[in-house]
């Protein structure tokens, strides 16, 4: 991926460019409130089909609901890892994309950061998931979310816990960029780590590998830095 963010996702409403999709701006109760892995899952599924990267709104909004069936997800749940693996390899099968999803459930480490970093630079973007606490999975405990000032300082955004978001770019300071809600944030991946092996577990919280499908006859897919560039990675939900 890129080292900007000017090749991924947009969407449009009203004049307003969002950096992914913003599941807020559904009407459906479900979407709003528990869909942050389908938008997730539906910005990369976007992106791979090498589809433009702005999109209006009412073409955005009729294209997650054309794949939504592919995903299941329950309100007050959400989506698992398992279950968002399965929906894109769903996907991709459909429209023919020479790709396979897996959902890691690993504890994460410095090999972890090294396989997003290289799905990043190979031009895909990665999804992760802040998961819920464990063994309390109704617990509060969060992760915290930064914006990035004009002076390039890293400030307090707010905080998640049980979300999907997508990772764009990893640079070498250790904040990931990522998209959510429509927006660009960042997370710290050592804060990361620490929230993954100590308020929660790595079956919730890892991340999806996308790599070339081995199953698909002819000549294997190109490296999509051809297309893209390199080195973008997000997250949205």
């Amino acid at each position: 991926m890129r080292s900007d963010d000017s090749g991924y996702i947009t969407v449009r409403q009203e004049n307003h460019d969002y950096y992914g999709g913003n599941q807020n701006l559904f009407p459906e109760k479900k979407l709003k409130g528990y869909g942050c892995g389908l938008i997730a899952a539906s910005d990369v599924c976007m992106y791979l089909m090498d589809c433009p990267n702005i999109f209006e709104w009412d073409r955005y909004y009729e294209y997650v609901k054309q794949i939504e069936k592919y995903f299941f997800y329950l309100p007050f749940l959400g989506m698992s890892g398992i279950s968002l693996s399965i929906g894109i390899n769903l996907v991709f099968s459909r429209f023919k994309l020479p790709y396979h999803a897996s959902w890691k459930v690993m504890p994460m480490g410095d090999k972890t950061r090294d396989r997003i970093m290289s799905m990043l630079s190979r031009g895909f973007p990665v999804i992760i998931s802040i998961g819920p606490n464990f063994p309390n999975v109704f617990g509060k405990k969060k992760l915290a979310l930064y914006r990035k000032n004009d002076r390039g300082q890293y400030t307090p955004a707010g905080s998640v816990n049980g979300h999907y978001v997508v990772v764009t770019e990893f640079p070498e300071e250790g904040k990931m960029k990522i998209s959510s809600w429509g927006q660009t944030y960042y997370i710290d991946w050592q804060e990361y780590l620490a929230y993954s092996h100590k308020k929660s577990i790595s079956l919730f919280t890892n991340y999806l590998e996308i790599r070339p499908s081995s199953r698909r006859k002819g000549s294997a897919p190109k490296d999509r830095t051809e297309d893209k560039g390199q080195g973008r990675g997000e997250a949205a939900g």
